[in-house]
């Protein structure tokens, strides 16, 4: 069955729609996890000083990365 141009172009318009949409909410999740993360700081500020605080999360930072990097490195093994 064949499909005509004013259907492709709704398909079209569909997919679309649908990726920006999950542009979205990819965006939103972004904005979700660096507020966590911008309130965490302000919590641990509160009770050790904000430049512990600041080093104690770079660090967390910097072993997510180390992980990350890892988990990359064995997926290029497969």
């Amino acid at each position: 069955m064949a499909i005509s141009p004013s259907q492709a172009r709704i398909m079209m318009m569909e997919t679309f729609r649908l990726f920006i949409y999950s542009l979205l909410i990819c965006s939103t999740i972004v904005l979700v996890v660096e507020s966590k993360n911008t309130k965490v700081r302000e919590v641990l500020a509160k009770k050790i000083g904000s430049e512990k605080a600041n080093q104690l999360c770079d660090k967390v930072e910097k072993f997510k990365q180390l992980r990350n990097d890892k988990k990359l490195d064995a997926l290029k093994v497969f």
